[in-house]
C-alpha cells in the first residue's frame, strides 16, 4: 500500500503544474532521413514541444537555423494540398498523431534539436530517483504517506506530515515553477 501511495504521489506532484522547471528538457537530437517528413519523439518521453525552440543543421552546429512553428491548421491551409519538393526544412508542425512534420521534407541528413516538457517520469526500480532536485525528494514520501493512509489513526502524525509536505511543496513552487519565462508550448 505504501509503495502504491509513493508512486501515486510522485505522479501527482509532476502533474500538479504544467510548467515545472524540472520537467523541461532538450529532446535527444534526431537525425533526419532524406525525403522523410514525419518524426516520432514519443520514445524520448516528449509531452509538449516548446514553441520556436526547434533548430536544424546539416553537418556542423554553426550551420544551425531555427524552424518556424506552424499550427496544424495553418500547415493544412498552406501545405497539405501541395507537393513540396525536398529541401532544407523551414517549418515544423505537430500532426494529430503527435509526430513532428518538417516542411519541406529534408533533402538529406540534418540534425533536429529542440526543447520540450517531458511526460511524467515513472520510478520502476528500487534505485530510481525522482527527477526533481534532491532537497524535494522527501515530498514524495510525505505525500505517499498521506496517500497510503499510513498514519490515519494518528491525527497528530498526519497533521505533522501534512505540514511538512505543504511547506516543502510551497518551496518547490517557489523554486521550480516557471512564471516569468513561461514558454509557449505545443501538445504532442
Amino acid at each position: 500500500i505504501m509503495l502504491r501511495g509513493i508512486k501515486q504521489a510522485y505522479s501527482d506532484i509532476q502533474s500538479s503544474r504544467e510548467n515545472w522547471r524540472f520537467m523541461w528538457k532538450t529532446f535527444a537530437p534526431v537525425n533526419t532521413v532524406a525525403d522523410q517528413a514525419d518524426y516520432d519523439l514519443s520514445a524520448d518521453s516528449v509531452d509538449r514541444i516548446i514553441e520556436d525552440s526547434c533548430t536544424i543543421y546539416k553537418t556542423v552546429a554553426t550551420d544551425k537555423s531555427p524552424l518556424t512553428f506552424l499550427s496544424y491548421t495553418d500547415w493544412v491551409e498552406d501545405y497539405a494540398a501541395e507537393v513540396v519538393e525536398s529541401d532544407r526544412p523551414q517549418f515544423v508542425t505537430i500532426l494529430p498523431d503527435g509526430k513532428l512534420r518538417l516542411t519541406p521534407p529534408p533533402d538529406g541528413i540534418y540534425v533536429l534539436n529542440g526543447d520540450c516538457f517531458r511526460t511524467n517520469h515513472v520510478m520502476t526500480l528500487d534505485v530510481d530517483e525522482p527527477i526533481f532536485p534532491v532537497k524535494f525528494h522527501p515530498l514524495v514520501v510525505y505525500k505517499g504517506i498521506e496517500k497510503s493512509g499510513k498514519f490515519v489513526q494518528d491525527e497528530f502524525k498526519m497533521a505533522a506530515n501534512r505540514g511538512e509536505a505543504n511547506e516543502l511543496f510551497g518551496q518547490m513552487l517557489w523554486e521550480q515553477l516557471l512564471e516569468d519565462d513561461n514558454p509557449e508550448v505545443i501538445a504532442v
